[in-house]
């Protein structure tokens, strides 16, 4: 029987690709799901280990992109960011060999009903920071913030800095926004992030 709603869909990707990057000893980022009805496009991220080679900037390389059930993606399906003139390790070859053991398992367990386009490809330079381990392993690069409310002292809600801190005890970021001046907010305040890649 299909799975009907988008969270039920998503998660059984979700599982499917962590069995995949697992076996490929890659990471899986994020797997985003568009579109409706019987028609999605489907993209997975997938990263390098923070503990693996390959973690210094490397050249980009093409996306795997694979239309399943022999249809094109749909007209609606977004616009592929531009990666940026680097990624964080993650080969053209990685996206492929995960592209092609994730279409397999896909098709056999069908989790999407009709048809879905599969894009695998790396998050990016300017990746987005979502989770907590995704900023304790960029401390002392640049990111760009949008809190979900101002900070009371500074009344700031938007910021750019270099992240300096990061405090798991009390789940507060301290970022160097320059000229000696330091901003420390709470983790649970982010409503966007991502980092900054200076051209």
């Amino acid at each position: 029987m299909p799975l009907k709603t988008k969270e039920e869909m998503i998660a059984a990707v979700e599982r499917i690709a962590e069995t995949v990057v697992r076996a490929a000893g890659l990471e899986l980022f994020e797997v985003e799901l568009k579109g409706a009805g019987r028609s999605h496009y489907l993209r997975v991220y997938i990263d390098k280990p923070v503990n693996q080679p390959g973690a210094p900037l490397t050249p980009p390389e093409p996306s795997a992109q694979e239309p399943s059930t022999l249809e094109a993606a749909p007209e609606d399906a977004p616009d592929v960011p531009d990666a940026g003139p680097a990624q964080l390790g993650v080969t053209h070859e990685d996206c492929e060999l995960v592209s092609r053991e994730m279409s397999a398992l896909l098709d056999a367990e069908d989790p999407i009903p009709g048809t879905y386009s599969l894009e695998v490809s790396s998050p990016g330079v300017e990746r987005p920071l979502k989770r907590w381990k995704d900023w304790e392993r960029f401390r002392g690069h640049k990111a760009k913030v949008v809190l979900s409310e101002p900070l009371e002292d500074t009344k700031l809600k938007t910021f750019d800095g270099i992240i300096a801190e990061t405090s798991e005890a009390d789940q507060t970021l301290t970022l160097d926004v320059g000229k000696g001046r330091t901003v420390t907010f709470p983790f649970a305040l982010v409503s966007k992030a991502h980092l900054k890649f200076e051209w």
